[in-house]
């Protein structure tokens, strides 16, 4: 079932906000989820989705970035014994993104977007990728990265030897731009097949 369509934020982070100690996209992650709260928004640190009123995950990325775009970690047990894409946490944090971008040379924020990523053609194109990288997976690929053959997933395992880190493709990411920006006109023009 398709979640509620948020396109605005009211007191979200905005454009030209001036970043102190920013030294990563976690440390700018961890900024961005307190400025929210300052300015009166429930952010759930533990939960699933950052803001759960919304259903909607902050991402933070360095402006220029072409690094794959993190989703989330689940351990690898979990992924295995979960086959439907529906049922990870990965789906809930893939289906509507607060996405803030920072420049590292201005110490600032330089641009802000909801990206809504619940359109079919984008949750089919993930839930292809992971169910591709889970299967490898099972078949015994257990390398530090696992490629989806739809270049839309990659599973992460760099940081952590008992579970993977799912990332957007920085090209599938693109797409996403483009279909979610076009959303309505892509629906209207296309048909899923």
């Amino acid at each position: 079932m398709k979640s509620p369509r948020v396109s605005v934020i009211k007191d979200n982070i905005e454009k030209g906000s001036r970043i102190p100690n920013a030294k990563n996209d976690c440390s700018v992650g961890q900024w961005a989820d307190e400025e929210l709260t300052k300015k009166g928004h429930k952010v759930d640190k533990k939960g699933t989705v950052d803001m759960t009123e919304y259903g909607i995950d902050n991402k933070t990325r360095k402006k220029g970035s072409k690094a794959n775009h993190t989703i989330g970690s689940w351990l690898k047990k979990k992924i295995k014994d979960t086959p439907n894409w529906e049922d990870t946490p990965f789906y809930k944090k893939s289906k509507n993104q607060n996405q803030i971008e920072w420049d590292p040379d201005f110490m600032e924020i330089s641009k802000v977007k909801i990206v809504d990523m619940e359109i079919d053609i984008i949750q089919k194109n993930l839930k292809e990728g992971y169910d591709d990288c889970r299967a490898q997976m099972i078949s015994g690929n257990h390398n530090k990265e696992i490629k989806s053959k739809n270049g839309w997933v990659v599973f992460d395992g760099y940081n952590n030897s008992k579970s993977y880190r799912m990332r957007i493709t920085d090209t599938a990411m693109k797409k996403i731009h483009n279909i979610s920006g076009s959303r309505d006109t892509f629906i209207r023009h296309f048909e899923l097949v």
